[in-house]
């Protein structure tokens, strides 16, 4: 009888944890073990300021360990290097050179050694960072789990592009681009990465073109995505809307008019397109406001980077799409009953959401990707899943399988 209730008791604690771990940690990626994130309020296109999920997909761990105890891969080689290091292990040289390109989400940002991104994110500034790297236990370590069990290893075979995302400096990032890039390689990016790496690849000669065989963009934000806009405005309960207005990367994710045909916003019952949100910025917020150079550098990461593409997308989640100011364009924006969403009230986890929405990722619009497609459609695949978010596909036994695959 006390060996029952102890068990009861142990089973009610395990229960409790997983619970406080799903529904109250704020988390907006969570996955795996069959729950679903109640409160899904933590959207930003900064996903390094969405806090990282503690699960795992039971599938996709199920799939590393398939993958890392295989007998048919081909064994590591292992290099004597003379030093303290000894015996050290490197990536088979029949493998492919794999460039990882995360999006807002794992970048780390310092001043004289002193991380200011994100830990100190309330201090930002622009011109002021003298390094930059990656958190390697961020939103991309599961894809390094499974990049790693199938033997390759970081800064061998497998390496980071990182990039200042606050001030960007496009020469600097091609350049360091074109380090990394070797014969076979395979570039998987993410959110805003797609619109680096692509940008990128504008810069390359033919011959270094050829060196890349494929690309895999993972929910890209290429076209932009409204969200930008209620970050600019308002800012994201994290950082200040005079914050967010100091960082390029925010800009280059303004919706752009070839992507989004309707209104983004909504302002003393006046709506605007995307073709008119400078000059909405210009008459109420900034006068000097000025991004024209930004616009054409956006508008040349839709061009067709003419390489075997592989887009990955998700729908069934309620994407921000227009957002309504009424008369304050530093306030949070109206939210809606979810009769006035375009999507099936079923799908809404809670009594109101802020802006209007479509089907997409929670962050980009089904619309958006297809839209993509169709501009690359000669060199391009498009597979949509329905089972996960902007944040939980990066730990998708699904983009597990497409990664494998792939490399």
């Amino acid at each position: 009888m006390i060996l029952n209730i102890i068990i009861l008791i142990l089973v009610i604690i395990i229960f409790l944890i997983i619970i406080k771990n799903k529904f109250f940690d704020g988390f907006s990626n969570a996955s795996g073990y069959g729950f679903r994130l109640l409160l899904n309020q933590n959207k930003s296109i900064f996903t390094s300021l969405v806090p990282i999920s503690k699960s795992t997909d039971i599938k996709l761990l199920s799939f590393i360990n398939q993958l890392k105890y295989s007998i048919i891969k081909p064994p590591n080689t292992l290099k004597y290097t003379g030093t303290e290091q000894g015996l050290i292990s490197r990536t088979p040289k029949k493998y492919n050179n794999i460039i990882l390109v995360p999006g807002l989400s794992d970048c780390i940002l310092k001043q004289n050694n002193n991380i200011v991104w994100t830990e100190n994110y309330k201090n930002i500034k622009k011109n002021i960072y003298t390094s930059k790297s990656t958190n390697k236990d961020g939103h991309f370590h599961s894809i390094r789990n499974i990049l790693k069990s199938m033997n390759y290893f970081e800064g061998d075979k497998m390496n980071t592009l990182n990039y200042n995302f606050i001030d960007l400096n496009l020469e600097e990032i091609v350049d360091e681009f074109k380090n990394l890039l070797k014969e076979n390689t395979v570039i998987i990016a993410y959110d805003f990465g797609c619109v680096i790496i692509n940008l990128c690849i504008q810069y390359l000669t033919e011959k270094e073109k050829k060196l890349i065989n494929k690309l895999l963009f993972i929910c890209p934000t290429i076209g932009g995505v409204p969200l930008s806009l209620k970050e600019y405005f308002s800012g994201n309960g994290i950082l200040s809307s005079e914050q967010v207005s100091k960082i390029d990367s925010c800009l280059l994710s303004f919706p752009n008019e070839k992507f989004h045909t309707n209104p983004v916003i909504i302002y003393n019952n006046i709506s605007y397109k995307p073709d008119s949100i400078p000059t909405l910025i210009k008459n109420n917020l900034y006068k000097n406001f000025n991004m024209n150079d930004l616009l054409k550098l956006q508008e040349n990461s839709f061009i067709n980077p003419e390489i075997d593409t592989t887009i990955i997308g998700c729908s069934g989640y309620n994407t921000p799409t227009c957002y309504n100011y009424k008369n304050n364009l530093k306030e949070l924006p109206e939210r809606y009953l979810p009769k006035h969403s375009n999507k099936n009230s079923s799908m809404i986890p809670f009594k109101t959401i802020e802006g209007l929405q479509t089907d997409g990722d929670s962050v980009v619009s089904l619309k958006s990707i297809k839209h993509l497609h169709s501009l690359w459609n000669k060199n391009c695949n498009l597979e949509i899943i329905n089972s996960h978010d902007h944040y939980t596909i990066l730990k998708s036994y699904e983009l597990g399988l497409m990664i494998s695959k792939l490399v």
